[in-house]
Parts: structure tokens; sequence; C-alpha cells
């Protein structure tokens, strides 16, 4: 089952926000792939820069599927502000789960060359002695990378 969750404009924050939960599995990614090209074109991004959205989240929407606890849930956020994009995608991650998402090797240089920012990061699951959550979170600009 999904789940998605689009945001009413806040005062003093700009931009559109929607926040997709999915099951942790590859079947999911099309749906992942598809809301970030939507608000891209819906916010008038030019076709290289969407292209280079769905990549990049495809990149980390896998990474972060192979990594998931079984039964887990891929979270996602897309924040539009002016002419950039953020995403932040996250699961739960069991507790024999050591390395979590490498920041080297050919996925993690593919992400570094479509994005302008990107990071992963570790951090306790406050529901879960035993478990811990892993986030890939990066930030596109229109007009492509300047990295």
């Amino acid at each position: 089952m999904s789940q998605a969750y689009a945001d009413e404009p806040i005062p003093g924050r700009s931009g559109s926000l929607v926040e997709l939960r999915v099951p942790a599995q590859a079947e999911q990614l099309f749906i992942v792939r598809s809301v970030a090209s939507a608000m891209a074109t819906h916010n008038d991004f030019d076709l290289d820069t969407i292209a280079d959205l769905r990549l990049a989240v495809d990149e980390a929407a896998t990474r972060l599927i192979r990594a998931a606890a079984p039964e887990a849930s891929l979270s996602c956020r897309y924040h539009v502000r002016g002419r950039r994009i953020e995403f932040s995608g996250s699961v739960r991650i069991g507790p024999d789960d050591a390395v979590g998402v490498s920041e080297h090797g050919f996925g993690w240089h593919v992400l570094r060359t479509l994005t302008d920012e990107v990071a992963a990061h570790r951090t306790p699951d406050p529901d879960s002695d035993t478990h811990s959550i892993l986030s890939i979170e990066f930030t596109l600009k229109s007009g492509g990378s300047e990295g």
C-alpha cells in the first residue's frame, strides 16, 4: 500500500512539498520516480533537469531499498523551493547492517554527478532499540549540477 501527503502552503515556507511512503520494494520505484517527475514538470523544470532528477531519485531509492529491513517502508520527501528540488528518502535497516550505504562506487558517483549536494545519514530508530534509520538526501538545481 502506498501513501502520499501533499502539504498546504505554510506562512514562511515556500514551495511545494510532497511526502510519500511505499513498501521498500523494487516494484515501487516507478511511483517514487513518477512523483519526482510530476513535481519537476509541474514547476516548469527543464527536460534535462527532470531526467537528472529521475535518475538520482532512482539511484537513491534503489540503494535504500537494498539496505532496508524486511517489511520496511521507504519514506520519500520532495520539496520544490524556487528553482531547486530537495529529495530525502529513508528506510529502517536491521541491527546487522553495520555499513548502510557506501559513499563509494559507481552508484554514489552517479548521485554526486547528477546532484548539487548529496549526503547519507544513519540515525538510531526512535521506535526500536535494535534498528536504525538510513537516509539519503540531495538537492538538485534547475539547469544541472555545478560540480
